[in-house]
């Protein structure tokens, strides 16, 4: 039996929450900087731009149900691959734009690889590689898109003030590629199963152990349930409350006279507040069970 300290399911754990932090936290977390600066410099109104996150969002649902045949097919690591490629290479086009369209084409090629890097992949990946402390384990991966965005949000705007938002936009591009591809490429695995291992249990995580049959939904038989589609209202619901108004935090404290340094410390404070709450919700999952934590959450 190996010893718990070397399971490599927590070198896993630490890479997905690098690659939450750059893929959600980077990507997603700072976006709100630019709105502002690209509107003023190419004079378009600021609903008009967000569209485009709209249409990346579209695109990402849309294709939601195609990825998660490819995470069976492929596995996530190579979808983890593609995506590290994918969407520095949208943000470094979006440096090139200069008209409305632009940034709506390129939201498309963005929406397109947004579910490789997600909840969706790294989830999966948690869920492969723990049975026991499952809901702390994906608590501290999300956490990671908090992380990212409250150490990335100071630096950008930085970058904004002193060369651009083009400038910026590159060196997003640039610094995910370099640190995306690294973690998965080095320590990333799909499965336990392909290192001869067996997944997190407490006490006995490194024995071999024989595989639970498979239980609950087909996704046809589940698109029949009313839970389901509760669960998916309420899912549409909170991504409207929390990602419509977030995108336009740092240009609204610009606009009522905070400077862009302060309002980017605002967006860093929520993300941190947003990290201590994934971890401490995913303790609160594994303890009182989904029933209860959702009600409190909700409540």
């Amino acid at each position: 039996m190996e010893k718990q300290k070397s399971f490599y399911g927590w070198r896993v754990l630490a890479a997905l929450v690098f690659i939450m932090a750059i893929g959600m936290g980077l990507y997603g977390g700072v976006n709100s900087a630019f709105v502002k600066p690209v509107c003023d410099n190419l004079g378009v109104p600021r609903g008009e731009l967000t569209l485009y996150r709209t249409i990346i969002s579209l695109v990402g649902a849309a294709l939601m149900p195609f990825y998660g045949r490819l995470i069976r097919k492929v596995g996530v690591r190579k979808l983890l691959i593609a995506s590290s490629f994918g969407i520095p290479l949208a943000y470094f086009c979006y440096s090139w734009a200069s008209q409305l369209w632009h940034f709506y084409l390129i939201a498309f090629l963005e929406g397109l690889f947004t579910n490789g890097i997600s909840f969706l992949t790294v989830g999966t990946v948690v869920n492969n590689w723990f049975e026991s402390k499952r809901a702390v384990a994906t608590g501290l991966a999300f956490a990671g898109s908090g992380l990212g965005g409250a150490a990335f949000m100071p630096v950008v705007s930085a970058v904004i003030e002193a060369w651009g938002w083009r400038w910026a936009y590159r060196m997003t591009a640039a610094a995910g590629l370099a640190l995306l591809l690294p973690a998965v490429l080095l320590v990333v695995r799909d499965a336990p199963g392909q290192m001869g291992l067996a997944p997190y249990r407490s006490g006995q995580e490194g024995e071999r152990k024989v595989a639970l049959p498979a239980q609950g939904l087909s996704r046809k038989g589940a698109g029949k349930t009313a839970p389901f589609w509760l669960l998916a209202a309420g899912f549409f619901l909170i991504s409207v409350c929390c990602g419509g108004p977030y995108t336009h935090t740092t240009a609204y404290f610009s606009d009522i006279g905070y400077t862009s340094a302060y309002a980017a410390s605002v967006t860093s404070v929520y993300m941190v507040f947003l990290t201590i709450g994934k971890v401490l919700l995913g303790g609160i999952f594994d303890r009182f069970g989904a029933l209860r934590a959702t009600v409190l959450i909700g409540l």
